[in-house]
């Protein structure tokens, strides 16, 4: 009995693990592309001020 029950709260755990480490990924992929499309945008101003 206890065998059984223990193997589905591993899963549980062991999927909702993974689904917060893909939220934080997600995330952090969001993250990383606004912050990219933010130094494009202020990098290309200072490329026009420098000429």
């Amino acid at each position: 009995m206890t065998k059984l029950f223990h193997i589905p709260l591993k899963t549980r755990k062991n999927r909702h693990l993974l689904i917060s480490y893909l939220i934080v990924w997600h995330f952090q992929v969001l993250i990383l592309k606004h912050f990219l499309s933010f130094l494009k945008l202020s990098g290309q101003p200072k490329k026009y001020h420098t000429e």
